[in-house]
């Protein structure tokens, strides 16, 4: 019987030492996850300010712009104008920004595939409203050739018959 209980004993402490491994591996893995998370910012940082310096990040902003004035109608769109102006009066220095940078063929693509697609995106927004807009006018043109009919020709009598006159017997 004693050899059953030092097996337990020793199961127990085999037990306690794994849980303790596995504490010790939660607590530098939520330092890692901090350490991440800072690298992870750095890194977020470091993408946008290539992204931004990227010879098509103004058509890029510029199409985005115009997506979004097809898809909205009136005050906004003035807004948008507004900042569209705004963006195109700041300085585009492409020089400020080390050659490196400049010539990622990964962000190429990217930059290249996403104009495309923002470009695809305007037009797909467009022809609806363009279709829209010619059944309206359609419509509208048609309605003032209707009110525009002189009266000879709807189903009115040519001639407005005289008032019923009295007969009263005087």
């Amino acid at each position: 019987m004693e050899a059953l209980g030092d097996r337990e004993s020793w199961a127990a402490v085999v037990k306690e030492e794994e849980e303790e491994e596995e504490e010790e591996e939660e607590e530098g893995d939520s330092a890692n996850n901090i350490g991440d998370a800072i690298a992870s910012t750095d890194d977020e940082d470091a993408l946008k300010r290539r992204i931004s310096a990227h010879p098509l990040y103004g058509k890029l902003v510029e199409m985005h712009l115009d997506c979004l004035k097809v898809s909205v109608m009136g005050d906004v769109a003035g807004d948008l104008d507004h900042h569209e102006t705004r963006y195109q009066q700041q300085p585009k220095d492409c020089n400020k920004y080390p050659q490196k940078m400049l010539h990622q063929s990964d962000l190429d693509h990217f930059m290249e595939a996403y104009c495309v697609a923002l470009s695809k995106l305007r037009e797909a927004m467009e022809e609806p409203q363009q279709k829209s807009m010619a059944f309206i006018s359609s419509m509208h043109s048609q309605l003032q050739e209707m009110s525009a009919i002189p009266i000879a020709h709807s189903n009115a009598p040519a001639h407005p018959l005289p008032p019923p006159t009295s007969s009263s017997g005087k």
